[in-house]
């Protein structure tokens, strides 16, 4: 367990942007679990992108606290996805309805435009779900 929650972990106020992207989607599916002042603290800092420092002039807290509670954070939504694996079958759904839509428009069939119009409209619907 270790080694595999190790790689995500922050290094200090330094977070690419590949994992910035990840613990954000995590944050979107899994941020309403997570305490108050906790979601708070990791919305400012993953979502809008305050520096430790910032946030912890703001909360009133050493930065070391914020550092901790963002450490905890992180943990904390990396289990939820191992566990229930919801983002990532989202990222999977949407990945193959991209797909589905690319395979249709390159189909062009003029007999069946009323038939692919609906296809399309029920894939829009699936996206915004």
């Amino acid at each position: 367990m270790k080694g595999k929650l190790e790689e995500h972990f922050i290094d200090k106020d330094k977070l690419n942007f590949e994992k910035r992207e990840y613990l954000s989607g995590l944050f979107d599916f899994y941020g309403p679990l997570l305490k108050d002042k906790n979601r708070i603290i990791f919305e400012k800092y993953i979502i809008e992108d305050y520096g430790i420092s910032e946030i912890a002039h703001e909360t009133g807290d050493s930065r070391q606290a914020v550092y901790e509670v963002i450490r905890r954070v992180q943990t904390r939504l990396i289990k939820y996805e191992d566990k229930l694996k919801l983002f990532n079958r989202f990222t999977e759904e949407q990945d193959k309805i991209a797909k589905i839509r690319e395979l249709m428009n390159s189909m062009e069939l003029p007999e069946n435009k009323k038939e692919m119009a609906q296809i399309f409209e029920l894939l829009d619907e699936l996206e915004k779900e």
